[in-house]
């Protein structure tokens, strides 16, 4: 009895130990400030920016996995991303190419446990004790550019891991000062504002309402090939991936617009997303854009869209559009970038008649 009470007795005592051991969030924070990891991110992102004219830079897995071996460590590619490992085959470091930009993103463990992840951004917001303070993420052109850059974020990371170890006290560190670093334009703020100006939460409502189409008799399969060529008709590239149609090549100076519906049973359920130097500044599906702006008050029904037939599919789409390109155009606008606007209700109009096919009601048959 008095040996298993010594035994539980050192077991608790170790238990308290290793809680006391345990790296916590502020501590990763902590050691990010001791390696300046804010101005150093900072700087990767203020030296290497997008060239106009240039194409995004499309590398070859082979090529980006001989860069990341010659730093020492192994690289994997799942579902459009590269991760760096370590020894365990953790993930500590998480990169993916989105157009021009390389998004990067750190994950701290404690063992094998994960203790923190989160992108550069976002990490640069709680180092700087700034939630609203972002940088941009690097643009590449070419394998030696990206070469530099993964370097420097490995090495970056390497150093916290070093700091962290050596448990940084918060007198030992200091908060960065960013008012001369690089830094974004816009907040989500400025994007929500946006949205008020154009009258989203209104025009989207009344829009669903309008489109609130049910039938109890069976509907037509939807072909994809049709949706490709309406879309088209309208002025914009379209591609489809993950059940998603998506416009491509929305950007204009440093924002990349992302506008992807989804269609189902005949409804369509829209998300809308604004990037600035390949961070995320704002975005969500409409019915979460509304939430946002009604700030708690009620909106009415959280329906989405819906048609019967390609004729009405075709004005829904193109008002969802002429939305989209109010948006573009007010918030580049804003920030003093040139943005000719796409009319879609002409377009609409011109090559549709302006007149829709009469649905069969339901109750007809």
């Amino acid at each position: 009895m008095e040996k298993n009470f010594s035994d539980l007795k050192n077991s608790f005592e170790w238990v308290v130990k290793r809680i006391a051991m345990m790296k916590t969030r502020e501590d990763i924070f902590n050691a990010l400030r001791k390696v300046c990891f804010v101005e150093r991110t900072a700087k990767l992102a203020e030296v290497y920016r997008r060239i106009p004219g240039k194409k995004p830079f499309k590398p070859r897995k082979d090529k980006v996995y001989e860069i990341v071996n010659r730093k020492g460590y192994q690289c994997v590619y799942r579902e459009g991303r590269y991760f760096i490992q370590d020894n365990s085959c953790n993930d500590i470091i998480v990169f993916k190419f989105d157009y021009f930009w390389v998004q990067i993103s750190y994950r701290y463990y404690d063992g094998n446990e994960e203790i923190y992840r989160g992108g550069w951004g976002i990490i640069q917001g709680r180092v700087a004790d700034n939630e609203d303070y972002r940088s941009g993420y690097p643009v590449v052109h070419s394998y030696n550019e990206l070469e530099v850059i993964l370097k420097e974020a490995i090495s970056i990371y390497e150093e916290s891991l070093t700091a962290l170890q050596k448990n940084v006290r918060p007198d030992d560190v200091r908060i960065p000062d960013t008012k001369n670093l690089i830094c974004l334009r816009t907040t989500k703020k400025d994007a929500m504002e946006t949205l008020r100006k154009i009258n989203f939460l209104e025009r989207s409502t009344k829009m669903c309402k309008v489109f609130c189409h049910s039938s109890r008799i069976a509907l037509p399969k939807v072909e994809k090939d049709k949706i490709f060529e309406i879309i088209r008709s309208y002025g914009y590239e379209v591609g489809y991936e993950y059940s998603c149609f998506y416009l491509k090549n929305q950007i204009y100076g440093p924002y990349r617009f992302v506008m992807k519906f989804c269609l189902k049973y005949f409804t369509a359920d829209f998300q809308w997303y604004v990037y600035e130097d390949g961070t995320n500044i704002y975005g969500d599906v409409w019915l979460g854009l509304c939430e946002d702006l009604a700030e708690d008050k009620p909106f009415g029904p959280p329906y989405r869209p819906s048609f019967r037939n390609l004729e009405e599919f075709k004005l829904l789409i193109a008002e969802a559009f002429n939305m989209f390109e109010d948006f573009k155009y007010e918030l580049c606008k804003s920030k003093g970038i040139d943005y000719t606007r796409i009319d879609t209700m002409k377009i609409w109009t011109d090559l549709y008649g302006g007149e829709l096919k009469k649905a069969p009601d339901s109750d007809e048959h």
